[in-house]
């Protein structure tokens, strides 16, 4: 079959593509960072979509660019649940916060209660002091930690 220098052009610009984005997923493939495994779920997410999915070439495209066709199927998820949210853009994989999280202004208050206020956290023998009234008897008192 002859094709066109244009179809040709295209076909060679496609493979350069394949060959280039492979070579770069590669390379954060194994990664032990999180930013480079966060890099490599947010290539994978971006380079496949419907379309893929549609005309079944999961398996086609997972071993020219050479990682396997589940990770593919994931990454047309993800893709598929950022692109549908009311947040545009990537900020659905931000993390939530916890319901349970300290305040910036309550983790203030305690930090300067620690530092000024209380100087240690628990007594310690130096609090107890006893005072001798006479032979065999002996007054406990306690000192504020603070």
């Amino acid at each position: 079959m002859l094709k066109s220098t244009e179809e040709q052009q295209n076909a060679l610009a496609m493979r350069c593509f394949v060959e280039h984005f492979a070579e770069g997923l590669s390379r954060v493939k194994r990664a032990k960072t999180v930013d480079e495994r966060a890099a490599y779920g947010e290539s994978c997410s971006l380079a496949f979509g419907k379309s893929v999915k549609s005309h079944r070439q999961q398996e086609l495209v997972a071993r020219l660019v050479g990682i396997k066709r589940k990770r593919i199927s994931e990454g047309i998820k993800r893709r598929e649940k950022i692109l549908q949210g009311d947040k545009g853009g990537w900020l659905v994989t931000e993390q939530k916060p916890r319901r349970d999280r300290i305040t910036e202004e309550d983790r203030r208050k305690i930090y300067d209660f620690w530092t000024k206020i209380a100087n240690r956290p628990t007594g310690s023998r130096k609090d107890v002091v006893r005072k001798r009234l006479e032979k065999g008897k002996y007054m406990l008192s306690t000192q504020s930690m603070c």
